[in-house]
C-alpha cells in the first residue's frame, strides 16, 4: 500500500496547530493519530500478505473467445488458490444464446489442477458462433475433491469473472 502524503499532511496539521493547546489535549490527539495510524499499517499488512498468497478458493476466468467451425471456442483461467489439488474436477455449464435462451449444455473436465497453480484450459461450445453466446452458466459441480470437500461443496469455494463478451455467471 502507498503512502499517501496528502493524507498524512492532512492528519498532521492539527498537530502543529496544536502547539498552544494543553499537553492532555495534545496527548489525546497523538493517541488518537497513533490508533489511527497502526489500523492503517495493519490494513496494508493484511493486503500485502493476501497479495503474496494469491487467490483463495478456486477463481475461474472466461478469458477470451473465437469462432471454430461448429461452435465457439473458450478459454477457461483456472486459479487454484487453494493448498490441495483439484482432482477430479469436472463442471456443468450450460450455454445461452443472445435472447437468454438455453443454447446447449456441457461437462468440462478441468483436472487436474495443482495446489497455488493457474492454468488456461480450451474447451469448444458446440452450436452458435460466439457472437451468438451471451453467458455461460456454472450449473453445477458434477465432480471435485478438494481436501474435505467432495462435490457440490466445491461450489462454495468458486468465484467467477469474464473479459469476453460472453458473461461467465455462478
Amino acid at each position: 500500500m502507498k503512502c499517501n502524503c496528502k493524507l498524512v499532511a492532512i492528519a498532521l496539521f492539527p498537530l502543529a496547530m496544536m502547539r498552544h493547546a494543553p499537553a492532555r489535549s495534545r496527548a489525546s490527539f497523538l493517541a488518537a493519530l497513533a490508533f489511527c495510524l497502526a489500523g492503517l499499517l495493519s490494513l496494508s499488512g493484511a493486503s500485502a500478505q493476501e497479495a503474496a498468497d494469491g487467490p483463495a478458493g478456486i477463481v475461474l476466468e472466461l478469458n477470451r473467445s473465437e469462432d471454430v467451425a461448429g461452435g465457439c471456442r473458450v478459454y477457461l483461467v483456472t486459479a487454484n488458490g487453494l493448498d490441495m489439488a483439484l482432482d477430479p474436477f469436472t463442471l456443468d455449464f450450460v450455454a445461452f444464446d443472445a435472447q437468454g435462451v438455453i443454447a446447449t449444455r456441457l461437462a468440462v473436465d478441468l483436472a487436474p489442477v495443482p495446489p497455488g497453480k493457474t492454468l488456461v484450459r480450451l474447451f469448444d461450445v458446440a452450436g452458435p458462433a460466439c457472437a451468438d453466446l451471451s453467458a455461460l452458466l456454472l450449473n453445477d459441480i458434477v465432480s471435485c475433491s478438494a481436501g474435505d470437500r467432495e462435490g457440490r461443496a466445491c461450489l462454495d469455494l468458486v468465484s467467477v469473472s469474464s473479459r469476453a463478451t460472453i458473461d461467465l455467471r455462478l
